[in-house]
């Protein structure tokens, strides 16, 4: 045998030794993994141990049909299977005795472990419909709220215009109420609509500082009505726009986010018959927003970094 082929062998034989010590490792931990998933049964924890056996077809099937580890999937598939049958009644029903009870009949077990578990599919398409269906009621009682709540905004801009702490504080809790009831579901639309609250909390918080620090005698005159001002100021806009930016730059961002509060009501009150040019601040509003929180997210990697560098 000539150097060449010495030298694959040994690769061969390395191979099949990993391979080897690989399969022992898994199968080490399927045993472990059995024992958990029995005592979630024991503990009645239907729901976790479904979800686990679901995922273990799931990551079954997206095994290459060759894969050595393919077999010992599905052998922990089985276990599974009769790990329920020993533990739960025949007349329970739950999603963990449906799961079985589909396996079974399907008698997709007895197949070649080369062959997908298909039998969930079905079910698994019904289910993803109706979720679109939820998602888009969803949707829609988020865009109605969202109205809503825009029309409280407006009010609450003009209470905190007219230093109107106490009609600012009722709205604001109607406004937090509206929040209450937006869809969970919505994350990414529920933190932005969060964010909103927060600056509106801060600045009737500041607004209650400022109304606090007056003199007596001033503090009847600012419950006087402000007349709505019908021409365009963009150098106000454009120094609030310079704020907001300065703000972020300086990690500011509770302060950034309440002067785009302040920004959005300026452009509402700019006329319809400016609509471009207000299209185009609305744009930049969105623009500004999404500076802040990519900005903070930044921060908040880079200041995880820290603490990780500091504990090591």
């Amino acid at each position: 045998m000539n150097s060449k082929s010495e030298a694959e062998l040994e690769k061969f034989l390395e191979r099949k030794i990993i391979e080897f010590l690989d399969l022992k490792k898994s199968m080490k931990n399927t045993n472990n993994e059995m024992q958990d998933f029995e005592e979630l049964i024991k503990q009645n924890k239907i729901t976790e141990a479904s979800k686990i056996l679901e995922d273990a077809i799931e990551k079954f099937n997206r095994l290459n049909p060759n894969d050595v580890y393919r077999e010992i999937n599905f052998n922990k598939i089985i276990e599974m299977v009769r790990i329920v049958s020993k533990l739960t009644k025949n007349n329970e029903k739950n999603r963990l005795t449906e799961d079985v009870y589909m396996l079974i009949k399907s008698k997709q077990l007895e197949q070649d472990p080369t062959l997908n578990i298909t039998v969930f599919d079905e079910r698994k398409e019904q289910e993803r419909k109706e979720q679109e269906i939820i998602q888009e009621k969803q949707r829609q009682m988020a865009g109605e709220i969202e109205n809503q709540m825009m029309e409280i905004n407006k009010k609450l801009f003009v209470s905190i215009r007219k230093k109107d702490l106490k009609n600012a504080i009722m709205q604001y809790r109607e406004l937090k109420k509206k929040f209450e009831e937006y869809p969970p579901m919505l994350v990414e639309s529920k933190a932005e609509l969060y964010n909103d609250l927060l600056a509106f909390y801060m600045r009737i918080k500041n607004l209650k500082e400022e109304i606090k620090n007056l003199p007596k005698n001033t503090k009847h005159e600012i419950e006087k009505p402000v007349i709505k001002e019908n021409h365009l100021k963009l150098e106000e806009i454009q120094e609030i726009v310079n704020q907001i930016q300065k703000d972020t730059k300086e990690e500011k961002f509770t302060e950034a986010k309440t002067k785009i509060l302040e920004l959005k009501h300026k452009i509402s009150l700019i006329p319809e018959n400016y609509i471009n040019i207000k299209k185009k601040l609305e744009y930049i509003a969105t623009s500004l927003i999404k500076k802040i929180e990519f900005a903070k997210r930044m921060q908040n990697q880079i200041n995880t970094k820290k603490r990780l560098t500091i504990e090591t």
